[in-house]
Parts: C-alpha cells; structure tokens; sequence
C-alpha cells in the first residue's frame, strides 16, 4: 500500500548484532523493563538503549473524534490481539494511541515519541489500494513513518508481528552506546547486580507482579541479570539461552511474550466466550438444563478473553454496529389494503428472507446468520417476535393502554433487522473458531 511492510520475522528469531538492534542476539528483559530506562541504568549485554525521538504537531479534523471513539469501540480481533501486547507500554516502554485521528484520516495505532503509525490490514482495505496509497504518502508528509500489517498475519502469528516491529523499531530509532568499562575491564553489565532498584527481583519493575511470586535473590546470573530459577518458559526470546536452564512456564509468559495481570473484565469476557463454545455445550448439556454451570479453565485464556470481549462488543453494543446490506423489495400498496399496514415479520429460513409487511421483504440473509439463537429461537426471530403486532388479552390494557403500531416503527425495525443480521454472522464467525 506505499507505507514501509517490514518482511514478518520468524517468531524464534533473534535480533541481529548490527548497530541500531537492542540487543546482541535476543531480547534480554521483557518491554515492560524497558519503560523509564536511563543509558547509566537500561543495560543489556553491555549497550545501553535510548531512542532517536520526533515531536511532530500533527494536524486533526475534529469532526472524526467521535468517529474514531466508535471505531475503539468496535475493533476487529486483528485489532484487540494487537491492543493487548501494546496497551500497557508492553514494547519498549511506548504509548500507543488506538484511531488516532490524522488530519481527515483515522490511523489504527500511532506511537507518538517515534512518529510511527502502525496499519493492520483487514478485508476493508480490499480494492483501495489507490486510497491508501494517498493516505500513507499524506502521512509521510507530515514525517511519520507508515507500517502495515495483515489482518491474518496478526491473528495467526501475533508473536511474529510483535518481535518483527520490535526488530524494525529497535533498528530505525534506538540509540546503541556502549556501556564504559571498569577498571578491570568489564562493562557494568557483567557485574552482577544488587536487590535494589533496576534489578529483576522483588519490588522491581522489570517483570509483571504475577511473575514474581516465590521469587527471592538468587546467585544465579545470566549476562549480567540476578535470576531465580521459577518462571521464564524455555526457549523464551525474552532471555538469553544461557539463561534459561531450569526454569518452567510462568502465567506471566505466553509464547515468548509478556502478558498483562489479568482483571476482572478478562475473568468475565473469559467466562462469556467459554459459554459460547459449542463443544462446552455439548458435553455439559444435561447439566446446563438442571445446575449453574461449571468453567473449565483451559490453557489459552488470552485467546478465550479476547473473544469473549468481541462478543461483548457486540451483544452490548448491537445497536451501533454496520448494518448488514439486506436487499430490501418495496411493493405498492394495492387498492382496499387497510392502512396502516400491520406486521408479518416471518422468517423464510429457506429462502433467506424476512417478510416484514405486505409491502416490504428483506432479502439475502445468509444461512449463518440463522444460526446464533436466544433461547430456542434465533436472534433475528426474536427481534421479529417482539415488534410483531398483537392484541392483548386483558380488555382494559385492550383498550387504554395498547398504544403500539408497527407502522410507526418499521423503518427502525428494518434497521434493527440490519443490525443483528451483522451480530449474528461475526457471532458464529467467533464461535466457529472455538472448534
């Protein structure tokens, strides 16, 4: 698309030597030691790191922010796994800003100290190649440098994407500079340090908290880091081999990267995919009918917060995602009709089609989007339920109180139609990747 595509770097890796690269072969301490690190301090096999920093004054339409706090609000998968590894400064310490507005663009992600902003690339980008095109060579202008990203590679090798903008960051804007030597000619970074502030033992800030129970200062050094023998995975990107004789799988490690503590929102989102899996349903059926239900905690939480949070983004807010483009066929109301016309609102599963009046069928709904249910209806039938037309029994709300007529809403209606029909496919989407 015209914007810098770094080539995706196996996720095992390592940096290179060259000048410009944070370390010597791999990442030696997680981002999260880097934030706030002072060439004296941030050592790592003797370079210390510091970054080659723009202050651009960006211009910005101020008639997209509210756009852009819908689009945070409606992000992708691609968009949430990405957010996850970066919103806690988790990649050397840097903010990053999600639908940051650009003069009359919206960007996906910009960190502001280094003037990039990073694209992922899903299937709206389709045919507009020439409108990003112009976009990135905009940007470029105003002196940011433009990554892109796919939408799948971010989905299926998210490890991948994050070592390779590490690597690409860590090669255009740090500040490689040699630590002095003492007088026995050893960096400071072969020393080993003390249990104090910039060490990786208790109270330090170069690993999360949940990684540091059980931790105690330890004889055991590593290219200059005091190590207890606990919590990095082996064959972690996020040590130097050397170090990682003995040590087990932590929670605070998932593939080489360093997760965030887990919040009650993850535990929740978590628990609303879970309840989702078809294969969760099936295998505790009966008991689902009789009992509350019971969560199994499977290895791959993230995986299951993530989508537990997109399904929450659109069972919560149905009403504010793209309506999906049922084609709509209006005919003219014949002679002796009685008008107003009532509601039919009857689902043709078979035909893809929903008759919402005399005049007026909806059109092209996908098999797919039958199949998310409330209850034992699907959703679009439970929409089409509660706004048909119907006369109550009890004469007194009969006559007094029964007010509603479809008339008056189909337009609403028809657009709420629009709406879940969008809910309902990105629903079974989720769910059939939890098979």
């Amino acid at each position: 698309y015209g914007g810098e595509t770094p080539r995706l770097a196996s996720p095992t890796t390592p940096l290179s030597a060259k000048a410009g690269n944070v370390l010597k072969n791999s990442p030696l301490l997680p981002p999260s030691a880097v934030k706030g690190w002072q060439p004296s301090v941030a050592q790592a096999d003797g370079v210390a790191l510091r970054f080659k920093e723009k202050k651009l004054s960006l211009p910005s339409n101020p008639a997209l922010k509210q756009r852009a706090r819908d689009l945070r609000k409606a992000s992708v998968l691609s968009e949430v796994l990405f957010w996850n590894q970066v919103k806690q400064q988790q990649v050397f310490g840097l903010d990053f800003d999600r639908q940051r507005v650009v003069g009359n663009y919206i960007v996906d992600f910009y960190i502001k100290r280094l003037g990039i902003v990073v694209e992922i690339d899903g299937s709206s980008h389709d045919d507009k190649e020439e409108y990003d095109a112009q976009r990135d060579e905009y940007l470029r202008a105003l002196g940011i440098d433009v990554v892109h990203y796919a939408d799948n590679e971010v989905k299926k090798n998210l490890l991948g994407v994050m070592e390779n903008l590490k690597a690409y960051i860590a090669e255009k804007y740090a500040i490689v500079e040699e630590t002095p030597r003492q007088p026995d000619g050893s960096r400071l970074a072969d020393t080993p340090l003390s249990p104090k502030e910039g060490n990786v033992l208790k109270n330090s800030p170069l690993l999360p908290s949940s990684a540091m129970k059980g931790w105690q200062p330890s004889a055991a050094q590593a290219d200059g880091v005091a190590l207890s023998l606990t919590s990095a995975p082996q064959n972690s990107p996020l040590l130097p081999s050397s170090a990682m004789k003995g040590w087990q799988p932590s929670v605070a490690q998932a593939d080489g990267v360093v997760l965030p503590d887990i919040t009650k929102e993850d535990v929740f989102h978590y628990v609303y995919a879970v309840l989702h899996s078809p294969a969760y349903r099936r295998k505790y059926e009966q008991n689902l009918k009789r009992d509350f239900p019971r969560i199994p905690f499977y290895p791959d939480f993230w995986q299951w917060a993530v989508w537990g949070q997109e399904l929450m983004r659109l069972h919560v807010g149905y009403e504010e995602v793209e309506p999906f483009p049922l084609e709509r066929d209006d005919k003219p109301v014949r002679a002796g009709m009685p008008l107003p016309l009532k509601s039919k609102l009857k689902a043709d599963k078979k035909n893809g089609e929903i008759i919402v009046d005399d005049s007026t069928t909806l059109r092209g709904v996908p098999p797919e989007a039958w199949t998310y249910h409330l209850g034992n209806r699907s959703a679009l039938e439970w929409v089409c339920d509660q706004y048909r037309d119907y006369t109550p029994s009890d004469p007194t709300i009969r006559e007094k109180f029964h007010t509603y007529r479809f008339a008056d809403h189909k337009e609403r209606v028809i657009d709420l139609l629009r709406r879940v029909c969008t809910v309902s496919l990105q629903t079974a989407r989720i769910v059939a990747e939890m098979e």
